[in-house]
């Protein structure tokens, strides 16, 4: 059976997918693979809620127009719940973060996403090793020992494989302790998934 699921909803599942294809591309030989997906992942989790910007206190409604603002905004008691989201969410230097990276992305400023690759080369060694056969038999009537041993030749060594490896950090100052940008983008998922979460407690999706 399908389960339901809101447009918001649907949204966060979109940018899941895009952060499973940043895992899958990250050492792709082509590393603009990885940084294509990247930029779609940042687009479609913005996209999400215009948190941690305030409301336009002007005309009393939601500043920027997005899917969550969009599907909840007219709900009661919802502004008043984004009003205290924004207070706690502006001081968050991740969210400040992924919303000035996503806005490099959509708006071509001669700026690029602040990132920054780490290449390993591996080197796998397989080591052949022989195996030894120790059998000792006791006579059960007189107590005498017979022990034979067989040792077999090591198998032929397997050539070493060589495997290759890139981690993508972001390349800021903004972001404290690890910066390695799918983990980033799994901590920025989580605080998505939380808001959600309490929207559904509050009984709007």
């Amino acid at each position: 059976m399908l389960k339901l699921i809101t447009n918001t909803g649907l949204k966060l599942e979109e940018a899941k997918y895009y952060l499973q294809r940043m895992r899958e591309t990250q050492s792709h030989a082509n590393p603009h693979y990885f940084q294509f997906e990247l930029n779609s992942f940042l687009t479609h989790a913005r996209s999400i809620t215009s948190l941690p910007l305030p409301r336009n206190k002007k005309d009393g409604k939601i500043s920027i127009q997005w899917f969550m603002e969009k599907e909840l905004g007219q709900k009661p008691g919802y502004e008043s719940w984004y009003d205290q989201k924004v207070q706690v969410l502006q001081g968050n230097p991740l969210m400040t973060f992924m919303r000035e990276e996503r806005d490099k992305v959509v708006h071509f400023n001669y700026d690029t996403v602040h990132t920054k690759a780490v290449n390993e080369v591996v080197f796998i060694e397989h080591i052949p090793v022989s195996e030894s056969v120790r059998v000792e038999v006791i006579n059960a009537v007189d107590g005498s020992r017979t022990v034979s041993e067989s040792t077999s030749e090591p198998p032929t060594p397997k050539p070493t494989e060589t495997t290759f490896k890139r981690t993508w950090y972001f390349d800021s100052n903004q972001l404290s302790g690890n910066t390695e940008v799918t983990s980033v983008c799994e901590a920025y998922i989580a605080i998505l998934e939380n808001l959600l979460e309490e929207c559904r407690q509050q009984g709007w999706l």
